[in-house]
């Protein structure tokens, strides 16, 4: 079973039988931003330059644009300048579209953060309509995601593989063999929040590298979403 490190900096508990405490709402309203979708309340971050902030509806942005200049730190202290940082393409990424995408945007803003020589691409896109990971609605195996992806261009720089949200890490796994099968060097891999395991809590913010063993032809874990 191989293992994949992934430079994590908030934990995501889905466990919808809990009572939800602090870090636990903050992290449940952070996905919901960084997945692009309407802010249903509100939670306290800190924001560089401006201390802790309540963030809302009106001002969600604020947390984006931390999330990305935080994630930008990382990889610039981790893998250095000179990378391109490439997304985990969401369900409806597809190789015969043109259309952007959520990972797409948030990767594009963290390499206009870092600044040259940074890029990004969308360098992976699905070849057919596939459903939701985190909703069990196709596989979780590695094998079956590298299958699935199709490999749009090459670059020369060394990848940052970057996700919004890391459950199983089978997604990232699938991406990573793909990518090296076409000739090109993954540095590392980065994700905005990690699923912690049934038992564990969300706490405070910061940046850890968690090990993932993804199953390359089957995944034992069984994950669900309370976005």
């Amino acid at each position: 079973m191989p293992a994949i490190d992934v430079h994590c900096f908030l934990r995501y508990c889905t466990d919808v039988n809990i009572r939800r405490e602090v870090r636990e709402w903050q992290a449940h309203h952070g996905v919901r931003i960084v997945k692009g979708n309407s802010l249903n309340g509100t939670f306290n971050f800190w924001i560089t330059g401006r201390g802790q902030l309540s963030i809302n509806v009106r001002n969600s942005h604020l947390f984006l644009d931390e999330i990305c200049y935080r994630s930008a730190l990382r990889i610039h202290e981790q893998f250095g300048k000179d990378v391109c940082i490439v997304p985990i393409p969401n369900s409806g990424a597809l190789a015969s579209s043109k259309n952007t995408f959520q990972t797409y945007i948030l990767a594009k803003k963290i390499a206009a953060t870092l600044g040259s020589p940074c890029t990004s691409s969308d360098l992976l896109r699905w070849q057919t309509v596939v459903g939701m990971a985190h909703k069990n609605e196709r596989s979780r195996s590695a094998a079956a995601h590298k299958a699935a992806l199709k490999v749009m261009r090459a670059t020369s720089q060394p990848i940052v593989l970057f996700d919004d949200v890391v459950t199983s890490g089978s997604q990232m796994l699938g991406s990573k063999l793909a990518l090296e099968e076409a000739g090109m060097k993954v540095a590392g891999m980065i994700s905005i929040f990690e699923v912690v395991n049934q038992g564990n809590r969300s706490d405070d913010p910061g940046w850890r590298v968690t090990t993932r063993r993804p199953w390359l032809e089957g995944d034992l874990l069984d994950f669900s979403d309370a976005v």
